[in-house]
């Protein structure tokens, strides 16, 4: 990573710009905070004439550090700057985006709390010239009460200048705006302005006329995206529940601002990437339901839930979600392996695969394998609508809402925090190191390609691949099986045909034999054909496996087929017993020694 990224992402998403102090040093730069004008962060480039290479390094003002987040090798103890609550970071190829990201973030968390840096677009070029309105003085204000409408009036006398801090500014935003919440008017007037955290107090009597003259419009339908000003003073106004029926009714207008704005020639990305961030503060404070919530924000918001949830718990996802999943915590080569290339489909199945077997086999150091890589939810502070006019006025005493498996978000004792999965304990090193191995012993198993060098710190995953390779063959084996379904109906009809060949083949002498044995009352008291279905021959043919006595010659008599004869009784008596209590090889009926006394009660004989 370089520094120019990070002073890219400052500029793009709080609209700093670095500042050179020391014309004799070009190589050292600040950062100043835009509400306190304090030093939070400064760039060091030093040319290195042995090497060939520029030096990067940088001091951040972040506070204080636990052991978990100083453990990456490119963040150090402060290079120029002292005291404990700031750190050094080096930016070399090891250089993290996202932890460089997350931690200048909350670099300009901690040194203002309340607040980031939000500047206007600049005012649109035009032919027309626009004298720039003079600032709001008790001078001009005098001059022009006698044309001030009563209730602007009595909103300007409402201010109290207090301390002057920002919360002071954000809790008189609040008590003007819901003094001038029904009001309306018809004096249009165009502002352009460029200032940070705009508020009421901060415009003069037509500016103000003009807003309220557009925001009559916006509440019936008609948003003109002309002047982020006044789009911001609305979005306050929704976020402070000023001028809305309930909650859902702000995000909903909220929605329509951003969408106005977005589809609008003269719109600011800024305004509308800051309009999402606060819809979805919004819904956390306000616990608006999240099947509500997710029709107005974009699914951007949740992607990385969305894949350390599926990674989290990937038993029942399917092998195309889970890949992807794993590869968006990849080398960007990943998947551009030989192995993908030549063995698309498979390769993706076992990476899958692997990850699943692992998942539930992995414990190490009391860990499983998600933990290992991406650590525990944890709880951070967190601070909604920082970059926002907003006072918190109703706020219960303790708030949970829960966005998904990944994240989740707690008020106590007047503070917020959000668990999360933090990237600044992620293991991506390990991580990696084990989609490399997986991608090896694949190229082996598969024979794709060269095979790549070992690493021997990855091969702790080698038992659990092997394992997934030896699970996956299993189930191929399985499934190439023929399968043998047996359909009862058609079972019903060879038993049928059976009877009618049987009868066929039969000598007068044994058709005699036979009425002899239906009438024989030693069998017709072992035949309760009304509890389970069977005839007089067939019972009499359990009763002697249930005797131990041979049951072949009373088959080749009566010309019957062995494994007909068993699934009768087994059918007949399934639902008494719970299970087969016979088993045929395809000649021989066997009966199951463990169902004996019971079925000695079921036909009436006598337990052994």
């Amino acid at each position: 990573m370089d520094i120019s990224e990070l002073i890219e992402y400052a500029r793009e998403k709080y609209h700093l710009q670095v500042q050179h102090p020391w014309s004799s040093f070009p190589g050292f730069s600040i950062l100043v905070h835009p509400k306190t004008e304090k030093w939070f962060a400064c760039f060091m480039r030093q040319w290195d004439y042995e090497s060939g290479v520029e030096i990067q390094r940088a001091d951040f003002k972040v506070g204080r550090l636990d052991g978990k987040e100083r453990r990456f090798p490119f963040i150090t103890s402060p290079f120029r700057m002292k005291g404990p609550l700031w750190i050094g970071v080096i930016f070399d190829d090891q250089t993290q985006p996202e932890v460089i990201f997350r931690l200048f973030d909350q670099a300009m968390a901690f040194e203002q709390q309340r607040g980031y840096t939000i500047v206007l677009e600049q005012r649109p070029q035009t032919t027309q010239y626009v004298s720039p309105d003079p600032p709001l003085t008790m001078q001009t204000r005098k001059q022009e009460e006698e044309d001030i409408p009563a209730p602007i009036l009595q909103m300007m006398k409402l201010y109290e200048y207090g301390n002057g801090s920002f919360e002071q500014k954000c809790k008189n935003f609040y008590r003007q705006g819901k003094l001038m919440e029904n009001y309306e008017d018809q004096a249009p007037y165009r502002a352009y302005l460029n200032r940070y955290f705009p508020t009421y107090h901060d415009l003069n009597v037509r500016q103000l006329r003009g807003y309220f003259t557009w925001r009559t419009e916006v509440r019936k339908g008609q948003i003109q995206p002309y002047s982020e000003l006044y789009a911001y003073l609305y979005a306050y106004e929704l976020i402070n529940d000023i001028g809305v029926y309930s909650a859902q009714d702000s995000l909903q207008k909220l929605f329509a601002l951003k969408e106005a704005f977005m589809m609008s020639t003269s719109s600011s990305r800024q305004l509308v990437q800051n309009l999402t961030h606060w819809m979805y503060d919004y819904v956390v404070i306000h616990q608006i339901p999240k099947e509500t919530a997710l029709s107005y924000l974009p699914e951007a918001l949740f992607e990385e839930d969305k894949r350390l949830t599926i990674l989290r718990d990937p038993q029942d996802q399917n092998d195309d979600t889970l890949f992807q999943a794993l590869l968006s915590f990849a080398k960007p080569n990943t998947q551009k392996s030989l192995l993908f290339k030549e063995k698309e489909a498979q390769a993706k199945h076992l990476f899958a695969q692997v990850w699943r077997y692992a998942s539930e086999h992995y414990h190490e150091d009391g860990n499983d394998l998600f933990t290992a890589c991406f650590g525990k939810r944890e709880r951070f502070v967190w601070h909604p609508l920082s970059n926002a006019i907003y006072w918190a006025v109703f706020l219960k005493k303790e708030m949970f809402y829960e966005v998904n498996g990944s994240k989740a978000y707690v008020y106590e004792d007047g503070v917020w925090y959000e668990e999360r999965y933090d990237q600044l304990h992620f293991s991506l090193e390990k991580f990696q190191d084990m989609l490399r191995e997986i991608d090896r012993k694949l190229r082996i198993a598969l024979k794709v390609g060269h095979y790549l060098k070992v690493k021997p710190e990855a091969q702790w995953i080698d038992p659990y691949i092997d394992g997934a390779l030896q699970k996956d063959k299993k189930r191929q084996e399985e499934a190439s099986r023929p399968q043998v379904q047996v359909n009862l109906l058609e079972l019903e009809q060879i038993r049928q045909d059976a009877l009618v060949t049987r009868d066929s083949l039969l000598t007068e002498e044994e058709l005699q034999e036979d009425e002899d044995i239906a009438l024989d009352e030693s069998i017709q008291v072992f035949t309760p054909v009304e509890s389970f279905g069977l005839d007089a021959l067939h019972t009499r043919i359990l009763w002697m496996l249930v005797q131990g006595q041979s049951i072949d010659e009373q088959i080749q008599k009566e010309h019957l087929l062995p494994t007909v004869v068993t699934d009768t009784i087994n059918e007949a008596l399934f639902d008494e017993i719970g299970d087969n209590i016979l088993e045929c090889d395809g000649t021989v009926i066997q009966l199951v020694e463990d169902y004996r006394d019971e079925i000695l009660e079921l036909l009436g004989g006598e337990k052994s």
